[in-house]
């Protein structure tokens, strides 16, 4: 599977139509590497999986004896009343023939997630989700129904993935996140990029997978400490930024112009790009 999942990451994930940025695969990855060590087990799930872009690269770290939820409205894009998104099952289909593992234990669930429910995989199995991702429909009603539903499966040390918290585009899914926080959600949220916050079981976890991230990309990015809705959130910029604040010389923030471009006008705009940095 190891093979199966370096071909994707490297090349397979940019033929899939998408929203996906390469900090976000290296969090996943770090995330499951964790899991892995300290025996996190479980299914994984996404609600919302357009074209399957994410959704590939989750079941691509299953084991042989968990599954995939795939959640979405597909062809009946008439109840998607915002447009976030646009599920298509036959080519979704495709891409998990060419890329996906496990398929055995992919289950396809074509529906609005208001009417899903937390039972949706018990007859399935009873495992939980060590991994579960939330990018379905991006106005209030349905991003407050899929947190919680996230809550209620979600296993111990599971990480849940809300998507487009930050864009302005899409400022529903700040709404109702706050909303579930103030509500008493369960859910704690421990690192946050441009396109996903992410969130764990407890405090505890939260603290481990930060450490997790630091060590691992603390070469690369300066990491901070910021306060959302209660919760101690790692954020970040690359080191290269500082290097240059720091010496006074902004010449030096392009002296590696392929990375520091690539951030700077991420930084001024939202593509529909991935993006490495």
């Amino acid at each position: 599977m190891r093979k199966e999942l370096n071909k994707y990451i490297k090349s397979d994930v940019h033929k899939i139509h998408g929203w996906l940025e390469q900090i976000d695969i290296d969090y996943i990855l770090e995330i499951q590497n964790y899991q892995n060590r300290s025996n996190i087990c479980g299914s994984i799930g996404e609600i919302g999986v357009h074209h399957g872009k994410l959704f590939i690269l989750l079941n691509l770290l299953t084991q042989k004896n968990e599954h995939s939820f795939a959640i979405d409205l597909f062809d009946n894009q008439k109840e998607n009343i915002d447009r976030s998104g646009l599920g298509d099952l036959k080519i979704f289909k495709s891409y998990l023939d060419s890329y996906a593992v496990n398929k055995e234990n992919i289950q396809i669930i074509s529906a609005n997630s208001l009417t899903l429910g937390k039972d949706f995989y018990k007859e399935v199995t009873s495992d939980k989700f060590k991994l579960f991702s939330i990018d379905g429909g991006h106005h209030y009603e349905a991003v407050i129904n899929d947190l919680i539903i996230a809550e209620e499966v979600i296993s111990d040390g599971g990480v849940v993935l809300l998507d487009d918290v930050l864009n302005h585009l899409w400022i529903e899914v700040i709404s109702a996140y706050s909303e579930y926080k103030i509500k008493g959600g369960k859910l704690i949220a421990f690192a946050v990029t441009r396109d996903k916050l992410y969130l764990t079981s407890s405090r505890e976890y939260a603290k481990e997978y930060q450490s997790v991230l630091q060590t691992a990309f603390g070469s690369k990015l300066n990491f901070l400490i910021k306060e959302l809705f209660g919760d101690s959130v790692l954020t970040y910029y690359p080191r290269l930024f500082k290097t240059a604040i720091d010496s006074g010389n902004i010449k030096l923030f392009f002296k590696k112009p392929i990375v520091s471009l690539k951030f700077f006008f991420s930084v001024i705009k939202r593509t529909t790009k991935e993006e490495k940095w």
